[in-house]
């Protein structure tokens, strides 16, 4: 009996030694991965298309007229010179006395999509592609908020957003969820 007993022994201690190195490489792959790929990353927000939530690289400006803060992407300037105030509408705010500022950082989840359904009025991101003859992704992500759920018809009529021929709009909760400060 005591031999049987030792060889049970043995084999247990060789087959948890081996289950120890397997679930010793599998971490070293998944860190190794996680490192490159990570489970979340810090990207840096380009463009105007989310703002005033999310600001890509701007202007901070206050209006020489009704002393209103606002904020000018980069990408929208109209005069190189001049700055519009969307309060007031006055037009000879000088870029000169603005503070240029970098585009927010944002923390993207890459696990929401494997685990979860999307939900009207997530935001997400994705790579688009750079170029309009390329088929394969870009570089850079788009931040958006998704509008339609599969299989609706989406239209906007007088800044209204209808799905399926009916008014969306946002419960008092997601409005105050999305609320700028």
């Amino acid at each position: 009996m005591g031999v049987r007993k030792g060889a049970s022994r043995e084999r247990w201690i060789a087959l948890g030694s081996l289950l120890a190195i397997l679930l010793t490489v599998l971490s070293l792959v998944a860190l190794r991965h996680w490192r490159y790929k990570g489970l979340t990353r810090v990207f840096l927000i380009h463009g105007s298309s989310m703002a005033p939530t999310l600001n890509g690289e701007h202007f901070s400006q206050s209006c020489r007229d009704c002393q209103f803060p606002f904020n000018v992407a980069t990408d929208l300037l109209s005069d190189p010179q001049l700055l519009t105030c969307p309060n007031c509408g006055y037009s000879k705010n000088l870029l000169e006395g603005s503070q240029r500022r970098g585009g927010e950082r944002v923390w993207i989840d890459r696990w929401k999509n494997p685990l979860n359904r999307f939900d009207r009025w997530d935001t997400v991101a994705f790579h688009h592609r750079t170029r309009q003859e390329s088929h394969e992704p870009g570089n850079q992500l788009a931040v958006k908020r998704i509008i339609g759920l599969p299989g609706e018809q989406i239209a906007l009529s007088d800044g209204e957003i209808y799905a399926n021929g009916i008014l969306v709009r946002k419960s008092l909760k997601q409005f105050r969820q999305m609320a700028i400060l």
